[in-house]
């Protein structure tokens, strides 16, 4: 079973890498890392990473290499997860990001958390998550390449 779930996850990034992009674009919603390294290191090295600039890990699965931060602020009250799998040499991560629903006062604000996407606007929510943890990655690896899947 676990020999099927890789195989499946490594034909569907296979087919993923034929659109994939430096420079986000609207509706972008997946960021990849290529490095150098297998899996289980660049598990230990990316969530070391992730700790060593203020996340903090909820969750981690060292069977499946895979692992997603706590929550995390990106401006004011809004705040980003990072989930993150590692396959071979490869890094893919997603975020989730809350949004300030419709009807919010400021004193009963009423939030969803929704999966990221690129959004090239300034002022659209999304890009101010984008904003908060693109550094982060970048001073991982300058080389990020973006998709939507």
């Amino acid at each position: 079973m676990k020999a099927l779930i890789t195989i499946i996850i490594s034909l569907f990034t296979a087919v993923s890498c034929l659109s994939q992009h430096i420079e986000p674009v609207k509706g972008d919603n997946v960021i990849y890392i290529y490095t150098d390294s297998g899996a289980n290191y660049n598990y230990n090295a990316f969530g070391k990473h992730l700790v060593t600039n203020g996340y903090i890990i909820e969750s981690s699965n060292r069977e499946f290499l895979s692992l997603s931060t706590a929550n995390k602020t990106s401006k004011g009250a809004y705040e980003h997860q990072l989930i993150v799998s590692f396959i071979d040499s490869t890094i893919i991560i997603r975020a989730r990001g809350n949004l300030l629903l419709l009807g919010s006062t400021i004193y009963h604000p009423n939030f969803s958390t929704v999966d990221w996407e690129y959004y090239p606007s300034r002022s659209h929510i999304m890009n101010t998550h984008y904003q908060a943890f693109i550094p982060v990655l970048r001073s991982f690896s300058e080389s990020l390449l973006f998709n939507n899947i």
